[in-house]
């Protein structure tokens, strides 16, 4: 009939499932014969009464034709002409009708509304509304129409009728999920909840259908069915309906909870009812089965089907048809309206390998559904045709969840898992410690589901993260229901849970304590703060509130202390600057500075930049092709040192790598020097600390990469320093100064001279107490720069040598001590400052291995967070540096999870590569292959171009 309409000049139109479709500049009418027809520019009032209903295009009416009065008339004349005077407000409901709806001047109520049957161009109805009684102010119509708006309440099983387990409704922060309160009732709690309006009704294993106050969980009225209760209840107007095991449904006033009617089905009923229009559609059967149609007003039976075996399915209703799943494995589609006695009132049905308890979720053209077998089936809608299947590792009794271009569904296998809705390819998948029978729901970016654990989860729907979750006393089986900034769940334990977002504590409090945080913003302390005003939100109580308030008094004696220390340092500095000698000591840096005539011949533009104990540094430009160079020239020459300059210089000249400082040449005539690479961005002495943990976290691995490849050749540093850490002017660190401290250390002169006291290990302080000096060496001075980045301070610094060495041998305090941001590191960094060898990391690798994990994880939050404030460029930087990580980590299952997650950032030939990089993680998966060099190289390409976009 035509497309969806998406904007009326800035009021929002709803399709059934409640999505919001994209914006378009004008109304546009695009039908079956292509015509175009354009509304006038007057702004029109929304009807929030059909703001679920299908929009549909207007094709062209017979107006002469149609019986209407002549005011009516002209307003539909006004409209297809669009001559810009009429105020009313079309649209087509998927029956094929149009609703015309006249609003009075403001949001005030509707007129009249006149339904027409377009194709037959003749009133159906006509009916008139009152008028409200009571005046809106402007507060009332704004309040109008935001109730509207998040009028999204979860009014039956899956939260609607095509049963897919997603609600518009987001809860922007489920981290901070708490429980609002819960509610005991006589058994277990395995029907899933129906929220409407300020309501919770459940059933429970002790008979009784219960409607508690949505707010605080008080009992309002309790039913009792007289026997146990597994399906769900369904709302619909005025009235809660339900199955229960004695065979009956009930339709229940929802406010007083008395019997309204009743539906007898002859048989147990766990099947949970949907609520068409007029009827009511279920289940029943406990070995032989009846799928029912009920008049919802009269409780006769409409029609119905028997000898289909038991259903505890629950049906799902789309279009002109239901489906349902039966206990013997099949699929059935019924046709929705009674058919005459002639006709079979099955449309088709499809055999699975097994029992259905799932409940099929209609999207698109397909159907999904799991069954007893393990298997979630894709069917075609029209015909029942398998399309897909995804084999879990246990049987499936959860009903799947539809959101986007993926499927959510439980296993008793333990997991969730994520499936891509074309290909029902795995994305992701997430264990639990129990069978997962609860159904997922999906709100936002987040999908909440229950196990038999006795957890509720928050997962991240895009990664298959844990967000969240909370323990009950009992399995859980009951399907999430989300409504608000609340998730309403029953458990095992007899209990209802009502989790929300929503602060427990008055604004005063919070501004009082917001205030006292904008002290910590001013010391410098601006991160921590931040944390701290993340946990506000959790404050529920005064002991809460003391525990608050003492953190903050923790941290202001912290910054006490340390401008007391600053200050003290400062005085020291002073005075040692005062009694610093003079004489020998300038002679020989000015000497230093005189760059050798007998290189002149090779070089040009010498500019002296550094001395260290062993060499002189002159950056220089080569005569023959102008590229700029290094020379480090040796201060001072006997035998002994030339044969172990020669040895060095072999042993760098075979070390290449980015992050390792590159030796062009070496030579002894006509006097000793080393040409090497020039590094142009400084070195990691002179950046301002500390950094953020990311930033020192990526700084590290990269440096342990270089630092891989000279162990791979068992070519130990020894002298790992900030000085010794050059920088790009990209920012990529780069190793210098192999084995030139090594070589003043055979020396005649001091052994303490051959490496820098404050990041030296133990063994090289005591060899005989701590052994020899090897590759676990380099990985402490790794860590005493990484501590060194992220507090800003040396951890083992002191006054003098002596203090420097007892603190070196002695424990020190964890980074966090000093900065509360480095938490997540400490275990890190402490592990790498183990003063016994054999208690750090055995190698490079198994550190790089904990820096992906934190990454990640720190990343994981950053994307997240980004992504639902909708900041698409950071989100989009966030997910490149995760997928990095993945591959560095050689993770194919992870990496494809979150190339798939960036394919959404992907424009052009960007998409291309994505789907091709998709293609071969699939296949080097399913092959068992590992990812390649070459395909790490090309995948970190194209996560770098995606990002400069």
């Amino acid at each position: 009939m035509g497309i969806k309409l998406s904007q009326l000049y800035g009021l929002e139109i709803w399709t059934e499932s409640a999505e919001k479709v994209g914006r378009v500049e004008d109304i546009i009418f695009d039908v079956e014969n292509k015509k175009v027809w354009q509304l006038s520019t007057v702004p029109l009032k929304v009807n929030p009464l059909y703001r679920h209903q299908e929009v549909f295009a207007l094709e062209q009416l017979s107006i002469s034709t149609v019986p209407l009065k002549e005011s009516v008339l002209s307003r539909i004349q006004r409209y297809i002409k669009g001559d810009g005077t009429d105020r009313s407000y079309p649209a087509f409901s998927s029956e094929g009708l149009l609703k015309l709806c006249v609003p009075y001047e403001s949001v005030k109520g509707i007129s009249d509304i006149i339904l027409i049957d377009y194709q037959k161009t003749h009133v159906i109805e006509e009916t008139k509304l009152e008028k409200p009684k009571e005046k809106f102010t402007k507060n009332a119509k704004r309040k109008f129409k935001v109730d509207q708006k998040l009028n999204m309440d979860w009014f039956m099983f899956r939260g609607n009728l095509k049963r897919t387990g997603e609600i518009e409704s987001r809860i922007t922060n489920p981290e901070k999920l708490k429980l609002k309160w819960k509610f005991k009732t006589g058994n277990s709690v395995d029907s899933s909840p129906a929220v409407s309006r300020d309501s919770v009704y459940i059933g429970s294993g002790d008979g009784y259908i219960y409607s508690l106050d949505k707010k605080t969980g008080d009992l309002k009225w309790k039913f009792d069915t007289r026997h146990w209760i597994d399906s769900s209840p369904a709302v619909s107007g005025n009235y809660v309906y339900v199955g229960s095991m004695v065979g009956y449904i009930y339709c229940l006033d929802k406010k007083t909870g008395k019997l309204s009617k009743s539906y007898a089905t002859g048989d147990k009923v766990s099947s949970s009812p949907a609520i068409y229009k007029n009827y009511v559609y279920v289940g029943s059967g406990y070995h032989r089965g009846t799928f029912y149609c009920y008049d919802k007003d009269a409780t006769n039976i409409e029609w119905y089907f028997r000898n289909i075996c038991s259903v505890s399915s629950s049906p799902s209703v789309s279009g002109n048809y239901i489906y349902v799943g039966t206990h013997n494995g099949y699929v059935y589609c019924f046709k929705k309206d009674k058919c005459p006695y002639n006709q079979s009132q099955r449309r088709w049905k499809i055999k699975t390998g097994d029992y259905l308890h799932s409940s099929p979720a209609v999207s698109g053209n397909y159907i999904y559904i799991g069954s007893g077998n393990g298997y979630i089936y894709c069917l075609n809608k029209e015909t029942g045709q398998v399309k897909k299947t995804f084999k879990t590792g246990s049987h499936v009794d959860s009903s799947p969840a539809v959101s986007g271009g993926y499927v959510y569904v439980g296993s008793d296998d333990g997991y969730v898992y994520c499936l891509g809705k074309e290909d029902m390819e795995e994305i992701w998948k997430f264990e639990t410690g129990g069978s997962v029978d609860s159904s997922p729901a999906v709100s936002g970016d987040y999908v909440y589901v229950g196990s038999d654990d006795g957890y509720i989860y928050c997962l991240d729907k895009n990664m298959g993260e844990l967000v969240w979750k909370f323990k009950t006393g009992g399995g859980v089986k009951s399907s999430p229901a989300v409504s608000g900034n609340c998730v309403y769940v029953g458990s095992g334990d007899g209990y209802v849970y009502a989790f929300t977002t929503e602060s427990v504590i008055g604004e005063k409090i919070k501004e009082e304590i917001e205030r006292k945080l904008n002290f910590l913003y001013s010391e410098g302390y601006g991160s921590v703060a931040e944390q701290l005003k993340l946990k506000i939100e959790d404050i529920k109580n005064e002991d809460d509130i003391k525990r608050f308030e003492e953190k903050l008094n923790e941290l202001k004696i912290q910054i006490d202390e340390r401008k007391r220390i600053k200050k003290e340092r400062q005085k020291l500095n002073k005075q040692k600057s005062k009694s610093k000698p003079e004489g020998k000591p300038a002679i020989r840096t000015q000497f230093s500075r005189l760059f050798p005539e007998e290189l002149n011949k090779d070089y040009l533009t010498p500019e002296f930049i550094d001395e260290g104990g062993f060499a002189s540094v002159f950056k220089v430009k080569r005569k023959e092709e102008g590229k700029l160079v290094v020379l480090k020239i040796p201060l001072t020459m006997n035998q002994k040192i030339g044969e172990l300059f020669l040895k060095e210089v072999v042993i760098w000249e075979g070390l290449n790598h980015k992050n390792i400082v590159k030796l062009y040449r070496a030579n002894v005539h006509p006097m000793p020097y080393l040409e090497i690479e020039y590094v142009d961005g400084g070195s990691l002495d002179e950046i301002k600390k500390p950094i953020s943990m990311e930033r020192a976290s990526e700084l590290i691995f990269d440096i342990l990469n270089g630092l891989e490849h000279a162990h791979s050749k068992n070519i130990f540093h020894l002298d790992l320093k900030p000085e010794n850490i050059l920088l790009t002017s990209n920012g990529i660190p780069k190793i210098t100064d192999w084995g030139l401290s090594k070589i003043e250390k055979h020396s005649k002169y001091s052994a303490v001279q051959g490496f820098t006291m404050m990041y030296s290990s133990p063994e090289l302080n005591s060899p005989k107490e701590f052994g020899k000096a090897d590759h676990r060496t380099d990985i402490f001075q790794i860590g005493t720069i990484f501590y060194e980045l992220v507090t800003g301070v040396n951890p083992f610094d002191g006054d003098t040598p002596s203090q420097i060495l007892t603190n070196i041998l002695n424990k020190s305090d964890k980074p966090s001590a000093l900065n509360p941001e480095a938490s997540g590191l400490d275990e890190i960094i402490m592990k790498c400052l183990a003063k016994e060898k054999d208690k750090r990391y055995q190698s490079v690798s198994e550190l790089q291995d904990d820096l992906i994990t934190y990454l990640k994880a720190e990343y994981k939050k950053s994307f997240r967070k980004s992504k639902t404030s909708g900041n698409m460029r950071t989100s989009c930087l966030f997910c490149g540096d995760i997928v990095i990580k993945c591959i560095e980590s050689r993770d194919i299952i992870e990496t494809l999870k979150w190339v798939r997650v960036l394919e959404e950032y992907a424009k052009g030939d960007d998409t291309k590569d994505i789907k091709s990089i998709i293609k071969e993680l699939i296949y080097r998966r399913d092959e068992g292959l590992e990812i390649g060099d070459e395909l790490i190289e090309k995948i970190k390409i194209v996560v770098h171009h995606i990002q400069r976009r």
